[in-house]
């Protein structure tokens, strides 16, 4: 009986990375539909394969989040440049969030019951599922952070190193990682199981300093060396600025910028309530989990609540696509809803289902969360026929040189084996995309209906000819005398 117990920890945590994994990885490629911020993030990764180059399509992505970018570079070197390859990357950083929330909640609670729950509801949640699997920053900024945050509440010099590396990798994914250092301090100070007030101890407050001046200065060694490697592209990447277009998704162009950061009650309250939409179980269990930590005394509490505060602080003043960044909050929000389901499922330690692990009320409450959870994705993968066609990709690889540039929609340059312009980013209006053509020496231009907008047609009809066409657009060639 005792080795069944022992083991029991071990085949909850099997379950949580079945469920993860059968909710991330079937259909990656198809669901959901293909962004352009998931161009943006992996073209650069793409033509360093093609051209040796970051800086081809003149974005600087890579010295936002080198790390991601580096992955990305051998994955794309072992499996071929591809959206699919950097979902596939950021579907397992996913699994491994949801594994290692478990053993965070199972280490600090020693509540294996709480740990099993929230990391289940983090591996059902419809958000948190389809941010893992898009090819964007945030599953494996999260992954990595997780890393630090169990190292952090694990005992020894080890613990120290470990916690301090993986949160100086998780900012180098993303600078904006640096939101959840005032949690992992947390984690440092109030997350070892040893720890039953919630006075912090000098002990506990020198274990965090030491984990934040690791992080930090290794990040920033990292980061110097490459501001003195790339010093014009550096300053342009951490500019936080954006121009209207990008900020909007249309082709605003040059002429008004806007900072990335400043509050807007308004959009956070917006994305608050676009996230209680989509993910209504998890944010109402969470939300009562909130009422309840605010009473409990456990230490803990003050981790899990630094944690999800400092994050949502930083998305309170997040202009650009506020709702990506809860994701960083998601495993906080998982505890603290399973900490809500706990509550409310209590049972009498004496009763028969009182002393299961799993009571069955609790069982059957997950099963609803999960029916519901598959339902909805379900119903999102069944109406992701709008999904960039591969046809594109595939005539360019049988019909174009290598070395022939395509300008294109983003969702399309990752997987083009050329090196590829994104038309919104350079080309933001049709009076300066014939200087561009000339410039840049473009090759093929491939116009499609879902991205570019409509104007750009007669625009590049009257001038170049159409070599192939589908559905969904058509490719215009152009001749090598419109090239100087």
């Amino acid at each position: 009986m005792k080795d069944t117990a022992d083991r029991t920890p071990w085949r909850l945590l099997g379950v949580v990375i079945l469920v993860a994994a059968l909710f991330r990885l079937p259909f990656l490629v198809d669901f959901p539909i293909v962004e352009p911020d998931e161009g943006l993030w992996t073209i650069s990764s793409k033509n360093w394969i093609t051209s040796g180059d970051w800086f081809v399509a003149g974005r600087t992505h890579f010295l936002l989040s080198p790390v991601f970018h580096l992955i990305n570079v051998v994955l794309f070197g072992l499996l071929g440049p591809s959206i699919g390859a950097a979902r596939l990357l950021n579907a397992i950083a996913g699994i491994g969030s949801a594994a290692l929330l478990f053993e965070l909640v199972r280490r600090t609670t020693t509540n294996v019951r709480l740990a099993f729950v929230g990391a289940l509801l983090f591996s059902m949640s419809e958000w948190t599922v389809i941010w893992s699997r898009r090819a964007m920053i945030e599953p494996l900024e999260l992954c990595l952070a997780l890393v630090a945050f169990l190292g952090a509440v694990s005992p020894g010099r080890r613990g120290i190193v470990t916690a301090a590396i993986a949160m100086a990798l998780s900012i180098l994914t993303k600078a904006n990682a640096v939101v959840m250092l005032p949690g992992l301090a947390a984690f440092a100070i109030w997350g070892m199981p040893t720890v039953t007030g919630l006075r912090p101890s000098w002990e506990g407050v020198r274990r965090a300093a030491a984990i934040l001046f690791g992080a930090v200065g290794i990040a920033l060694a990292v980061y110097g060396v490459l501001y003195l490697t790339y010093p014009e592209q550096f300053l342009r990447a951490f500019g936080f600025e954006l121009t209207v277009g990008e900020a909007t998704g249309g082709t605003g162009g040059e002429s008004a910028r806007v900072s990335r950061f400043g509050p807007d009650l308004v959009l956070t309250g917006r994305a608050i309530l676009t996230l209680f939409r989509e993910d209504p179980f998890l944010f109402v269990l969470a939300s009562l989990g909130i009422g309840l930590a605010v009473f409990d005394r456990r230490p803990v509490m003050v981790a899990f609540g630094a944690w999800m505060l400092s994050t949502f602080g930083m998305t309170a003043i997040q202009r650009f696509q506020p709702q990506r960044y809860y994701y960083l909050a998601a495993p906080a929000l998982a505890f603290l809803a399973a900490v809500a389901l706990d509550a409310l499922g209590k049972l009498p330690e004496g009763s028969p289902q009182g002393r299961r692990l799993i009571p069955r009320r609790l069982v059957a409450v997950l099963a609803v969360v999960g029916l519901f959870e598959v339902a909805y994705v379900g119903l999102g993968l069944l109406g992701s026929d709008r999904q960039p066609p591969p046809a594109a990709a595939e005539w360019m690889k049988a019909n174009a040189a290598p070395s022939d540039t395509v300008l294109a929609a983003a969702y399309f340059c990752t997987d083009i084996p050329n090196p590829c312009l994104e038309y919104y980013f350079i080309a933001p209006d049709t009076l300066r995309l014939q200087g561009l053509i000339e410039s840049r020496r473009i090759a093929y231009i491939l116009f499609d209906t879902m991205e570019w907008p409509p104007s750009y047609e007669p625009y590049l009809r009257a001038r170049f000819p159409v070599v192939q066409q589908w559905g969904f657009g058509k490719v215009f060639a152009v001749p090598d005398s419109a090239r100087r």
